[in-house]
């Protein structure tokens, strides 16, 4: 753990000197590809008229798109400022989760442009939408539901399909502070541990392991999931959505182990219960706003 930390500072070291000769052409290169990309699922959707399904079915269908694209963590941690990240050639669980669901929403309501979809991505990545430093960006997953709650975006259904009702302090990044380079900023530092101890005070549910099976039939395609897990101080260890095929639900999702985006092999239910350490699901409905 030491002489990974060592090599990861030497690395954002090096990357701080050349940033300023290199670092925006590199991002300008990016966003081009990214826009190239934006355009083809774009293209597709008009094509396919998902802009007349609801977003469970563009999610499906937009998200079963980037199948076999590549697998990369740490996509938002950079040495620079806080800035808006976007990234549609590679993808962690969480940002592929965002990436989709932005495009979804943007589908949903036509023709739109890249800048659309990048105000959709900021307005579900960070606390009411606004970026102001690190501390800002919706880490836990439960604050991401909560904060996109609030705006509209998403339902937390888990209790009302079943889930029963768990207790959890979150405090994994405070306690794994050297994990978090961000965090050696001691006002960032005691801003997150203030909002963990905020977001403990929650009531969390979860469909239990065993009972993941008996409750998929309320599970629509499209659903985003989340794999609770029994990691101290963590809710989640993985996300990805529910992708039904041939009447069988499975999961969609950026996967570290495959290196890239990737449907399951095996129903939910069995894939979750093959997850190291995870005893379960959350289940959030993104809202469809024309509803």
């Amino acid at each position: 753990m030491a002489l990974r930390t060592l090599i990861f500072s030497i690395s954002i070291l090096f990357l701080s000197s050349v940033m300023g000769c290199r670092g925006h052409s590199l991002e300008s290169i990016n966003e081009l590809k990214d826009q190239e990309i934006f355009r083809e699922k774009v293209e597709l959707s008009l094509n396919m008229k998902l802009n007349q399904k609801d977003i469970g079915e563009i999610i499906t269908y937009i998200g079963g798109s980037f199948v076999g694209s590549r697998y990369l963590p740490y996509t938002l941690e950079t040495p620079t400022e806080e800035h808006l990240i976007v990234n549609l050639r590679e993808f962690d669980c969480v940002t592929f989760v965002e990436s989709v669901l932005a495009l979804a929403k943007v589908i949903r309501y036509g023709n739109p442009t890249f800048n659309d979809f990048k105000r959709e991505l900021r307005l579900l990545r960070y606390r009411d939408g606004v970026i102001h430093e690190y501390p800002s960006r919706l880490h836990y997953f439960t604050d991401w539901v909560l904060d996109n709650q609030r705006k509209g975006n998403v339902q937390n259904i888990t209790a009302d399909i079943g889930g029963v009702s768990f207790k959890k302090s979150l405090n994994y990044m405070s306690m794994h502070r050297k994990e978090y380079p961000a965090l050696a900023n001691e006002a960032f530092f005691e801003a997150i541990r203030k909002r963990e101890i905020e977001l403990s005070r929650y009531p969390l549910y979860y469909i239990p392991q065993q009972k993941i099976n008996e409750m998929e039939g309320k599970i629509r395609s499209g659903d985003i999931i989340g794999i609770t897990t029994s990691v101290d101080g963590l809710d989640i260890s993985h996300v990805g959505f529910a992708y039904q095929r041939d009447g069988t639900l499975y999961f969609l999702h950026a996967s570290a182990c495959e290196g890239m985006v990737k449907i399951s092999d095996v129903r939910l239910s069995k894939y979750v219960a093959g997850q190291e350490g995870s005893n379960g699901i959350m289940v959030i409905r993104p809202i469809d706003m024309r509803e």
